[in-house]
């Protein structure tokens, strides 16, 4: 988990993610942001984003840089659990 917000990392966020982590990691790609955010109502997903779409400025450099390699990663590289979310392209049509 790397923090990716204005400021650095709550103890309280740092737990809802790891929370969040635990019990939906496996239905998430390995290479995405997920913005997490107080609500009255406590902690709350408020979007989750493609890996280069993450506010950078004050992650952890080498953190943030991991996650962006692994979106641009060539298929072949491309892990079992990824899979399921590579888009395919459309077939040409046929001249």
């Amino acid at each position: 988990m790397v923090g990716y917000g204005l400021g650095p990392l709550s103890a309280e966020a740092a737990a809802f993610g790891a929370d969040l982590l635990a019990a939906a990691a496996h239905t998430l790609p390995s290479a995405i942001v997920v913005d997490i955010g107080r609500t009255p109502d406590g902690w709350a997903v408020i979007e989750a984003n493609a890996a280069w779409a993450g506010g950078h400025y004050t992650a952890d450099p080498e953190g943030a840089l991991d996650v962006v390699l692994r979106a641009a990663a060539p298929a072949g590289a491309v892990g079992e659990h990824d899979r399921r979310f590579v888009r395919r392209p459309a077939p040409a049509p046929a001249p």
